[in-house]
């Protein structure tokens, strides 16, 4: 066949016209959505097949000539918006709103330059607000200022100074405010101390310390009442105390001279008059004390040792032993030769030794069954306990341990039941290839169990099979998304 044959040329220039007109539809149509740079694709790819059209061409230098108008408008929009933000950020609103209007007009469906024109307004308004603010609040602390308001006043300024930073005024007050509150506090603070200084030595009976303490405190505030109503106390408790040591002293001198005649019981009384009158003297409890001593030596040897078998016997009977002993040693001070109190001491001492050992005893068991226990060892720890327990029934800790360890061996179980079930259903479902319920059956086990071996090696199992079958789906994706874009490229 010879391409002048016209069956045969028509059927080309067909073939021709239909594969120049689909680029040409294509293209029309991006172009009418604006979509320019596919649509001078498509014209381009209908002019390579018939170059002698103009319609492709004439199409081409329209996009072109537009594209060059839409990059110099654009261009300017961007221009105008750069200039716009650098005003709103300088807080120029005015000249930024301007600026936006500008990009608006070049571009009205954009959303940008509108949404910050709306901001910039917003900014404008709040800044009248912003100045009508600021004045209430210099007003407000001026005057809180002037009717000695600190803290009111401070927190005012600093309200004023959060509005216009750059103002002087408020942060020239606050600083004034903080040196006053300053000054305040240091005399607080050194009231305080002086009253507590005073406060103490009175508490102790220290007049002239405490007097010296609450005129200080006066004196850095003279209108308070307090130090002044305690100078007062003072001064008056001072009167009274010195009334109070000619008393104390009448009466020690009565006493010494009553036990220096060696009357005791006068003297005695002499003596507590001058305790009461004075609580922390030691001078005369102890004289109390000599007489009662003198006194308790009158007594019959006969009195004395019966009064102390009669306590030892008691504190025996009580099983307070030291106090035993001391009773009756008390009684073989008095009587040497009986043989009694000696006997009952020894007693006494045989059953000491015993109570060691029995401690001892107890002592060693729960320091050997808590050993096991923290072992682990609970079996020999629950016997261990069970031994103190024995040597002393009334033991409350062994008693606990045993509970606790019971409560611990039964816990164990329990983990080791639920621990073998989530291993076997894991075991399941990997046999039956449900790998995803095989690896949380794993992980719960190895949760319950984390020394164990099994549950981790075979997790990696699980997870080393997860990972091969996504690198497989993956790999698949993979040749079915290049054989897309190859049936997209027209490459069969």
């Amino acid at each position: 066949l010879k391409l002048t044959d016209p069956q045969i040329l028509i059927s080309v220039v067909y073939s021709i016209r239909e594969s120049y007109d689909s680029p040409i539809k294509n293209a029309d149509q991006a172009l009418g959505e604006k979509k320019y740079d596919p649509a001078l694709i498509h014209y381009r790819n209908a002019l390579s097949l018939m170059p002698g059209e103009k319609y492709p061409a004439q199409k081409i230098e329209e996009i072109t000539a537009l594209s060059a108008q839409l990059k110099t408008l654009d261009e300017n929009y961007k221009k105008a918006i750069s200039e716009a933000d650098k005003l709103f950020a300088q807080a120029k609103y005015t000249e930024a709103v301007d600026e936006y209007t500008k990009a608006l007009e070049l571009k009205p469906e954009e959303v940008y330059p509108q949404q910050k024109i709306t901001e910039a307004q917003n900014q404008l308004s709040l800044a009248k607000s912003k100045d009508e603010n600021y004045a209430l609040a210099i007003t407000k602390a001026d005057k809180s200022f002037a009717d000695a308001k600190y803290e009111e006043a401070l927190s005012e300024y600093t309200q004023a100074t959060l509005l216009k930073p750059s103002e002087r005024y408020p942060i020239d007050k606050a600083s004034e405010i903080n040196k006053i509150l300053a000054k305040l506090k240091s005399e607080a603070s050194q009231y305080t101390l002086a009253i507590e200084k005073g406060d103490k030595a009175l508490a102790s009976g220290n007049y002239s310390p405490a007097l010296l303490a609450f005129r200080e405190a006066l004196s850095i505030k003279p209108a308070e009442k307090y130090p002044q109503e305690k100078i007062t106390e003072i001064n008056s408790a001072i009167e009274s105390q010195k009334k109070i040591d000619e008393q104390y002293i009448t009466a020690v001198n009565t006493g010494d001279q009553l036990f220096a005649a060696k009357d005791y019981t006068l003297a005695v009384v002499a003596y507590s008059e001058a305790a009461d009158l004075k609580k922390n003297e030691k001078y005369p409890q102890e004289q109390i004390g000599k007489i009662n001593k003198l006194l308790d030596e009158a007594r019959s040897a006969d009195e004395n040792y019966s009064q102390a078998i009669s306590e030892g016997d008691n504190y025996f009977t009580n099983l307070k032993y030291t106090e035993a002993v001391a009773s009756y040693k008390k009684a073989s001070g008095i009587k040497s030769s009986e043989v009694y109190p000696k006997t009952q001491i020894e007693k006494i001492n045989e059953l000491i030794a015993g109570q060691k050992k029995l401690e001892a005893d107890y002592q060693a068991a729960i320091v050997a069954a808590d050993k096991l226990f923290t072992a682990q060892k609970y079996d020999d720890a629950i016997t261990g306990y069970k031994k103190a327990l024995e040597l002393r029934p009334a033991e409350k800790y062994p008693t606990d341990k045993i509970t606790e360890t019971e409560k611990l061996i039964a816990d164990l179980k329990n983990q080791q039941e639920a621990y073998d079930k989530a291993v076997a259903d894991g075991d399941r479902y990997f046999s039956e290839k449900d790998y995803s319920n095989s690896l949380n059956a794993y992980t719960n086990a190895s949760a319950l169990k984390p020394s164990e071996a099994y549950a981790k090696q075979r997790i990696s199992e699980v997870k080393a099979i997860l990972d091969k079958d996504k690198a497989e789906g993956e790999r698949y994706l993979e040749a079915v998304t290049e054989a897309d874009k190859l049936l997209t490229e027209m490459k069969y």
